[in-house]
């Protein structure tokens, strides 16, 4: 089950300017595995829409990612919920 830590509850230094390992490894297993997707990015210090506190794209352990069609998108989910 994926839940939401707060930046910087593991020691992370906020904000951050790059991707850590896993995120960076999760980016470019995407990438490779679903062609015509792309990464829109990680991005620094930036608080949760609609709210003040931060994000955790904040410390690059969250990133938009584009899919190429909704086939792709069911794909992912299936394969990270089952």
């Amino acid at each position: 089950m994926m839940v939401y830590d707060a930046p910087g509850a593991h020691g992370e230094h906020v904000p951050t300017s790059k991707p850590g390992p896993g995120m960076n490894s999760l980016m470019h297993y995407l990438l490779a595995t679903y062609p015509g997707s792309a990464s829109l990015g990680c991005y620094n210090d930036r608080s949760v829409r609609g709210g003040t506190s931060t994000s955790v794209h904040a410390v690059c352990r969250a990133f938009d990612w584009h899919y190429s069609d909704r086939k792709q998108a069911t794909a992912v989910m299936d394969r990270f919920t089952s």
